[in-house]
């Protein structure tokens, strides 16, 4: 599940020097203190795997700050990535991303701490079906997911250099991600939840965790309620991220074999009877009718987020506009309105079509150039906030 990511990146990929070739395991990577060519790679990539925080990192102005989210945003992609293949068998996959986690804990500067990056990397390869990390690191978003996983050392070592208290708060969010994650590859087959509760614990990992630490970074310079902070965030990375999973479940199951709708919203149909229903809905003119409950699954999954928003808004609006001076309203009301917006201008049954649930780009225009101007006032009735911000 490629977490709280709306919009597909063209592929940009610059080739830099410094990357290392290891003789021993074929992969390459770049190690040392972290130099111009080593930063401009990691704000490429950053800009490749995800666009939608790539729009919202833009707004930050603090440089510090700036680092810090991107580089611990690339750290939870490289696990994602891992979870997310068809390449890597689930028991495998769960290995890999516990012993990342251990990686991010122990992990040392320098070449001692290039050589277990390096052999973290090689068992990733070792453990590819029929292919080696290499080929996959070409053209195409696929290709900037894997460029990010060879290179991992890359962002690991301007992790190094955050600040301790910072360090360790992203750390310790990113090994509750990998081990979470972990729990739910095993098996040969791809990702089930089972139920509400399920999917909440599924959410808390891939998306309320990063709402851990970006409460942390974003608190350590502005003057918030951190009570406040901390009781809202988990709600609004639920939300983002259950708009996800209603965004696409053709594009989970169909590239991941992940069905991240609960069993209990389908009537507990097996894995086999839902993939058929998918793709019959998929040919069909008219899914709310002849697939009514797959369309209901997925309104059930908007309305949970929906449940969520005051508390997200509640979230945002902790930090005073008025006083906003390193961006971090205007950082996180963007991937809201992307979010609240999919949620308001589209039809559930539209998540069965080959382009899912999705805004057009004039309407991400227009949200991109209000994030950061909207007011706790107009907040009040996004209902009217977004009528106004699309008209």
């Amino acid at each position: 599940m490629r977490y709280c990511v709306f919009f597909p990146l063209f592929f940009f990929f610059d080739c830099l020097s410094g990357f290392l070739v290891m003789e021993d395991s074929g992969t390459s990577g770049s190690y040392g203190d972290i130099g111009e060519d080593a930063d401009s790679y990691l704000d490429s990539v950053h800009a490749e795997v995800s666009r939608t925080f790539d729009l919202a990192l833009r707004q930050l102005e603090n440089d510090e700050l700036r680092r810090e989210v991107r580089d611990s945003y690339l750290l939870c992609r490289i696990a994602d990535t891992i979870e997310d293949t068809d390449l890597i068998d689930g028991d495998d996959k769960a290995e890999l991303l516990e012993s990342y986690s251990g990686l991010i804990q122990e992990h040392r500067s320098g070449e001692a701490g290039y050589r277990e990056v390096a052999d973290w990397v090689r068992d990733v390869s070792d453990s590819l079906k029929g292919v080696h990390i290499n080929d996959l690191d070409g053209s195409g978003e696929e290709g900037s997911y894997w460029s990010l996983v060879r290179n991992a050392h890359t962002a690991l070592s301007s992790y190094d250099s955050f600040e301790d208290e910072a360090k360790e708060n992203v750390g310790r969010s990113i090994q509750e991600m990998a081990e979470g994650m972990a729990d739910y590859v095993k098996g040969p087959q791809g990702i089930r939840i089972k139920d509400e509760e399920d999917l909440t614990e599924y959410c808390h990992y891939v998306a309320g965790t990063v709402g851990d630490f970006l409460t942390e970074l974003f608190s350590r310079r502005e003057e918030v309620d951190e009570k406040a902070l901390r009781e809202n965030s988990e709600d609004y990375a639920q939300l983002l991220q259950r708009i996800n999973i209603a965004r696409d479940p053709v594009a989970d199951l169909e590239e991941e074999d992940a069905i991240f709708i609960p069993e209990t919203y389908m009537e507990g149909l097996s894995h086999g009877e839902f993939k058929e229903e998918v793709e019959k809905a998929v040919e069909s003119e008219n899914v709310r009718e002849e697939h009514l409950e797959l369309v209901q699954s997925v309104e059930e999954i908007l309305d949970s987020a929906e449940e969520r928003a005051d508390s997200a808004i509640n979230y945002v609006t902790e930090f005073d506009q008025a006083e906003d001076d390193n961006g971090v309203r205007a950082y996180l009301e963007t991937p809201l309105l992307l979010a609240l917006a999919t949620a308001d201008r589209t039809e559930p049954e539209e998540a069965f079509t080959d382009s899912g649930l999705k805004i057009g780009r004039e309407e991400v225009g227009k949200i991109l150039h209000q994030a950061g101007n909207i007011t706790d006032e107009q907040w009040k009735d996004r209902e009217k906030l977004l009528k106004n911000i699309m008209a």
